[in-house]
């Protein structure tokens, strides 16, 4: 299984995520926000805020995904 990155984005901002499977999107850009939230709650692919495990005072990687879910 290779490793299939993806990038979501909201007003202002963007966050990384990778699929849990072995799967991808079968199209380049999902404008649906419910199939994307779907898949995340099915633990088919995972969403991470990226800011929060950079800065001088990261958190723990379940935190970051915790904020990218809210």
């Amino acid at each position: 299984m290779g490793l299939n990155p993806l990038v979501t984005t909201t007003s202002g901002h963007a966050f990384a995520g990778a699929w849990l499977i072995d799967e991808k999107l079968p199209i380049l850009c999902n404008d649906d926000p419910q199939d994307i939230r779907k898949r995340v709650d099915n633990r088919d692919l995972v969403l991470f805020e990226t800011t929060l495990i950079t800065n001088a005072s990261p958190v723990t990687f379940e935190q970051a995904k915790d904020h990218a879910r809210n």
